[in-house]
């Protein structure tokens, strides 16, 4: 796995910073590589091909994570009430923390649509917002199909 050099960590942005060194800390149970261009990325690699890689992006003001082709969501420091800007983005990045250790350990469901749209949702949702040629996984790659839902 790739790790960024202290130089690239360095001209990283705080977010970035702060991202970087709870995965090394080990605050999410899967391994991952580091990448810098003009500003950090992550990447865990699929465990199933169906799934994809989960990519956390540092945009600067916000994370943002991709799942697979499925989906993606945003953790904005800026939205989080708090006192000051240090502790809204510690509650973003633990809230991206949860977000991804919940997707390793097969709490969460990634869904899709063969048209265009996804989303994730968690094991105790009942999905009745989803359409019948939707096809959902866990992170594992087991096909996920919740009780009374008629997937094809």
């Amino acid at each position: 796995m790739q790790r960024l050099s202290e130089e690239q960590l360095a001209a990283a942005s705080s977010l970035g910073r702060r991202l970087i060194q709870a995965l090394r800390a080990g605050r999410v149970p899967a391994p991952h590589s580091e990448l810098f261009s003009d500003r950090v990325a992550v990447q865990i690699p699929a465990v199933a091909g169906d799934v994809g890689d989960l990519e956390v992006l540092d945009d600067g003001d916000e994370y943002t994570v991709y799942v697979g082709s499925h989906t993606h969501t945003h953790f904005m420091p800026a939205l989080i009430e708090a006192p000051t800007r240090d502790s809204q983005e510690a509650e973003a990045l633990e809230q991206l923390l949860q977000y991804l250790t919940s997707i390793v350990r097969d709490e969460v469901v990634i869904w899709s649509e063969p048209r265009g749209g996804g989303g994730t949702f968690g094991l105790g949702v009942k999905p009745n917002w989803l359409s019948s040629s939707a096809r959902a996984w866990l992170w594992s790659g087991k096909a996920y199909q919740p009780s009374g839902w008629d997937a094809p």
